[in-house]
């Protein structure tokens, strides 16, 4: 493989802090890789489809990960996205709408607070995750889940 092919593959390869945008179908569905995503010398690797682009800040423009994906989770930017997607039976956001999409830049101590409150958030929803765990976990010990055969 020559090496522009190589670094072709390499940037489609998910990293931690990637931002996630569906720019095809469910436009403007946006996610945020965690810490734990393979990297580079293990034996699986984590691509996006061709629905997906993958958005990784500059650190130099002063925007970090985290403020991206809130901002692009804001319910009047997800109508701004919404509303450049092309009106076909399939809608599409090109990538000229990316390139042209303003993004406002956070100042430091908003950065700062924004960083809090999604490490927060995350807590919690991780607390919700065990609970919803204890009660699967409770029902399935009761009648009739004990006496069905699962398959």
């Amino acid at each position: 493989m020559d090496r522009a092919t190589y670094m072709l593959a390499l940037n489609q390869r998910v990293q931690p802090g990637d931002v996630l945008l569906s720019i095809k179908g469910a436009i403007g569905v946006v996610g945020l890789v965690p810490e734990d995503v393979p990297r580079e010398g293990d034996m699986a690797i984590w691509t996006v489809g061709q629905s997906c682009v993958i958005l990784r800040p500059k650190r130099s423009a002063g925007l970090d990960s985290i403020s991206l994906y809130e901002y692009l989770i804001n319910e009047t930017v997800q109508k701004l996205i919404k509303s450049l997607a092309s009106a076909s039976a399939i809608p599409i956001l090109t990538i000229k709408d990316l390139h042209t999409f303003p993004v406002s830049i956070p100042s430091k101590q908003v950065t700062e607070d924004m960083q809090a409150s999604f490490t927060t958030r995350q807590a919690l929803l991780d607390e919700v995750a065990e609970i919803q765990r204890r009660i699967a976990e409770e029902r399935a010990e009761l009648w009739p889940h004990t006496q069905l055969v699962r398959t």
